[in-house]
């Protein structure tokens, strides 16, 4: 029973959650999932604006991630993300447009599931701790070109029909190239109800999440920039679709329920994430 449940966590894990995040022993598993968001709304201290320009921003992450799951509780993993982004703007009186592409900067964590570690009859319980990395291995205006460094706790409770999750994560900057970007603290709560018990092996999970996100200001030479930081907050309903036993499909809809962004900023509009969990 309890391989059945470490084989089987991947699937109503959290679809907005960083890298190969799991939960299971001595198991590869790959993850893609492609990311579209849309930034169509000019905001002054969280308030929307009139943006003379008319920018529309579209941005395009597409994320291949790769996890192992060692014995001891130890999980490694690690994310190569590629970025498409395009705005398009008025100018003089006509439209224009500007696209770049390039890989953003990729990013190491290890998570050690043995903090709390519960196992019962139909379920577990687990406190895991992440630990990580993300040095600047991006290309031009997708790097921050620092080294920042990730630590952060996640509990999860496994049983018959659901799952809960939910996760503090912070992220310590470092200054590139004169500029230092605000430390973050993400933190999210995620609810995955089990339509379809096993041995049916066709898992299918409703899932909820809270995902939110503190960032500091940015500084440039020490300067705090004005138009930099702030708080928001997504409710993301999505669904994990188990259409085999190692295969899991996973879609969600990332909805700005809080956007309180320091200054003048893009916000954002609208995020649908699509992917693919492989485990082998």
């Amino acid at each position: 029973m309890f391989s059945w449940l470490w084989f089987m966590s991947p699937a109503g894990a959290q679809i907005n959650s960083p890298a190969g995040r799991t939960l299971f022993l001595q198991n590869y598993m790959v993850r893609t999932d492609l990311k579209v968001m849309r930034f169509p709304r000019l905001l002054r201290d969280g308030e929307r604006i009139h943006d003379p320009l008319n920018r529309q921003v579209t941005a395009l992450v597409w994320e291949t991630s790769f996890a192992y799951g060692l014995a001891k509780n130890t999980t490694v993993m690690a994310a190569f993300p590629f970025i498409t982004r395009e705005m398009s703007f008025n100018e003089d009186g006509g439209r224009g447009s500007q696209r770049s592409t390039g890989l953003g900067d990729a990013m190491f964590l290890v998570q050690y599931d043995g903090i709390y570690n519960r196992n019962r009859l139909g379920g577990f319980t687990r406190l895991s701790g992440v630990f990580g990395v993300k040095p600047p291995t991006g290309k031009g205006g997708f790097s921050t070109k620092s080294t920042d460094f990730i630590t952060g706790l996640i509990f999860t409770d496994f049983g018959p029909r659901w799952k809960f999750s939910g996760d503090l994560e912070y992220v310590i900057t470092t200054e590139g190239e004169r500029v230092k970007r605000g430390n973050s603290l993400s933190y999210d709560a995620s609810v995955a109800y089990y339509l379809l018990k096993p041995p049916e092996r066709r898992d299918l999970f409703l899932v909820l999440e809270l995902n939110g996100k503190s960032e500091a200001k940015t500084k440039r030479i020490g300067l705090r920039l004005p138009d930099s930081g702030g708080n928001t907050i997504f409710l993301s309903p999505g669904i994990e679709y188990g259409f085999r036993p190692n295969m899991i499909l996973e879609f969600s809809v990332p909805i700005p329920i809080f956007q309180d962004l320091q200054g003048t900023q893009l916000g954002r509009s609208f995020t649908m994430l699509g992917g693919l969990r492989y485990v082998f």
